[in-house]
């Protein structure tokens, strides 16, 4: 490899791709409960600005064009597609 070059490596792991799954339906589980404890899902209430900017929480949730807070089923399906796999991308020639 030339110097300065960059390497891309591309890895898949079974255990990996079980503990992002059991991880991601923790999240929708506790978005579930946290939405049922709430009779205002209005995106723009206090809880609901929380969690919208939570890293955790925030690529599974969508505002619908009522301007309510919801899950948002296609992101959850998009990540499922990604369990388990990894790209390594870096500059170093040592490796």
């Amino acid at each position: 490899m030339a110097s300065g070059a960059a390497a891309t490596s591309f890895a898949s792991t079974p255990r990996g791709a079980e503990r992002q799954r059991a991880h991601r339906d923790e999240i929708v589980r506790l978005f579930e409960e946290e939405l049922a404890s709430h009779l205002d899902r209005d995106a723009s209430a206090q809880w609901a600005i929380e969690l919208l900017a939570s890293k955790r929480y925030k690529r599974y949730l969508t505002t619908t064009k009522a301007g309510k807070l919801s899950l948002d089923r296609a992101s959850v399906t998009e990540a499922k597609r990604y369990d388990g796999k990894w790209v390594l991308e870096t500059n170093d020639d040592t490796i």
